[in-house]
């Protein structure tokens, strides 16, 4: 007799031996015991976890003669029949080779025909999302007037691919993820029953690394005993699974939590050797953090933890949480790059830096932002109570009110900005602003939320803060300074100066420029004005200033003569 895989051997014949989907066999059982049995049913959920097995056990307990609480006797004819796929009555259809109008249109013409051998006909068809718009709509009339005593079960993996007309006509049933334990339980039982000696840590590595599927803990487990059929040791459930041992884990994380980078690079090489897989390593690490986290706050959840685990878990929650804010933006990074093992030699340097960075070091960067934060509060308060009306400050070389030498700005470059601005430069800038602020310290991201930018050259750009201190505190900031021509370089395409004035010194300065303009352009649509040109051509030079004006300007602009609700 020729092999048969695990996975098809061990497959679930009655509701009682799925694991995992107690609440959806209990519910199938029930209607088939009262006889309540609808038209139609749609199983979605992950791959591998008993859909497909779920419609043939239901196939068969409503066709079988001596079926008992809702299970078929797996005995008769029928079941036996149904099992071995040789029953006339149950058709299985993989939608994804055969998803067209005409496949559907078969089924509808001879879903008419009674059953010949059973009670009732079961179209199975797996992966029903495949269907094609057409196909979706032939099925649809089929559902809508359904014959009697025929049953419809649609399996699919992605449920938000099926129509809503579809889903508002079935009932539908909802399988769930397998838990890792119930699967290594699963597994416990077939090694069990084959007699093979197994280790407990290579039951559960099979285990997680089926992610809630049991068709692939199956499928991995019958990789394992084809290297040693004797035997399920450690190392081959690792070479079959691709997963990283706990005891490599573990070595790891303690390597940079310790800030030992030499350490977690030379268990990376380790791991390179043994054939790791870049992306797979990311998300074992993102568990292995997550768990230290459970661990912190319910032990009990965390299964025969080891003692190197433990001892990791001896950090502060905000280290971990640090650690896992960068390991998911390296997976997301992973995805657009070819450089993997780059990246991940970076990651590692990156988490052993920033695991010196403990509780204290974390207070002293929070003091610092709160003392920044309360100078400035009480430099605007006193700014405030001042009422200094005059626009010298943001000229001059050094502000009264700070003790910080402020990069000298003068009105001409002010000015020139605004000659030379670009509508489209300033939309670009605040496109990418908030962008841009994620690439700032905290003290930095701070300061510019005060301010709006609004004006913008290839130069430079215009920021309007609400308060002058404020500007000259950026202006103070050489790296901010540095830091906003580099990123800007990379998010817009060129690199302009950072300009920062106060919101009253900025006023002045800005209806200065808008009444030059507005006389600018009119002398210049005067001396194009010929004597014999008349009022209408005149009246349409106005026009375009204007419009051209509140392009520039938006909604400050107001025009003399208008009406005064007039935009």
């Amino acid at each position: 007799m020729s092999y048969q895989a695990l996975y098809r051997k061990y497959r679930s014949q009655t509701f009682s031996e799925m694991v995992g989907q107690e609440n959806v066999s209990l519910a199938l059982r029930n209607e088939i015991k009262t006889g309540k049995i609808s038209h139609a049913y749609l199983f979605s959920g992950p791959r591998g976890t008993g859909k497909t097995s779920a419609a043939k056990i239901f196939a068969k307990a409503v066709n079988c003669p001596n079926q008992v609480d809702g299970e078929p006797c797996n005995q008769c004819a029928i079941c036996q029949s149904i099992t071995n796929g040789t029953f006339d009555d149950v058709l299985e259809i993989d939608a994804a080779s055969n998803n067209g109008v005409d496949e559907i249109r078969e089924i509808r013409d001879k879903v008419n025909y009674a059953a010949t051998q059973g009670e009732y006909k079961v179209y199975i068809i797996d992966e029903v999302h495949m269907l094609s718009s057409g196909a979706f709509n032939a099925l649809l009339k089929t559902l809508e007037e359904p014959p009697e005593n025929v049953v419809f079960i649609l399996a699919t993996t992605e449920l938000h691919k099926v129509p809503a007309t579809i889903l508002s006509r079935v009932e539908r049933f909802q399988f769930r993820s397998i838990k890792p334990s119930d699967i290594a339980q699963h597994l416990v039982s077939i090694l069990s029953e084959n007699e093979i000696p197994f280790s407990d840590e290579a039951v559960w590595l099979i285990a997680t690394s089926a992610a809630g599927g049991m068709r692939d803990a199956l499928s991995t487990l019958d990789q394992a005993l084809s290297l040693d059929a004797n035997h399920l040791t450690v190392e081959n459930a690792l070479i079959v699974s691709g997963m990283v041992s706990n005891q490599l884990k573990d070595s790891y994380v303690a390597a940079i939590l310790a800030q030992n980078a030499e350490v977690g690079l030379n268990t990376l090489e380790r791991l390179y050797e043994e054939g790791i897989q870049v992306n797979r390593f990311l998300d074992e690490l993102l568990a292995y953090f997550r768990d230290l986290l459970l661990y912190q706050k319910a032990a009990q959840l965390i299964t025969t933890p080891t003692q190197q685990f433990i001892e990791n878990a001896q950090v502060t929650s905000e280290r971990l949480f640090a650690a896992i804010e960068k390991i998911i933006k390296a997976s997301e990074a992973m995805r657009f790059s070819s450089q993997a093992k780059l990246l991940l030699e970076v990651l590692t340097i990156t988490l052993s830096e920033g695991s010196s960075r403990t509780t204290p070091i974390d207070n002293q960067l929070l003091a610092a932002m709160q003392e920044e934060i309360a100078a400035l509060k009480r430099e605007v308060a006193t700014l405030k109570q001042s009422k200094k009306s005059s626009v010298q400050p943001v000229i001059t070389q050094q502000a009264s009110a700070s003790k910080t030498p402020v990069a000298t700005i003068s009105k001409d470059e002010l000015i020139k900005v605004l000659n030379e601005a670009e509508k489209q430069r300033l939309v670009d800038i605040k496109r990418v602003w908030h962008e841009f602020l994620e690439h700032l310290s905290p003290i930095q991201r701070a300061l510019l939320n005060a301010s709006n930018p609004v004006a913008a050259s290839q130069a430079g750009v215009i920021l309007d803060f609400s308060e002058e201190i404020l500007a000259q505190k950026a202006m103070a900031n050489e790296n901010l300074l540095l830091e906003f021509e580099n990123v800007m370089s990379n998010l817009v395409g060129f690199s302009p100066r950072l300009l920062a004035i106060g919101h009253d010194n900025w006023l002045p300065i800005r209806d200065q420029f808008r009444a030059q303009f507005r006389a600018n352009k009119q002398n210049q649509d005067e001396e194009k004005i010929q004597p014999n040109q008349s009022s209408e051509v005149v009246d349409e030079k106005r026009l375009q200033f204007i419009d051209e004006a509140r392009e520039l300007f938006g909604a400050a602009v107001k025009v003399v003569g208008e009406d005064h609700n007039s935009n």
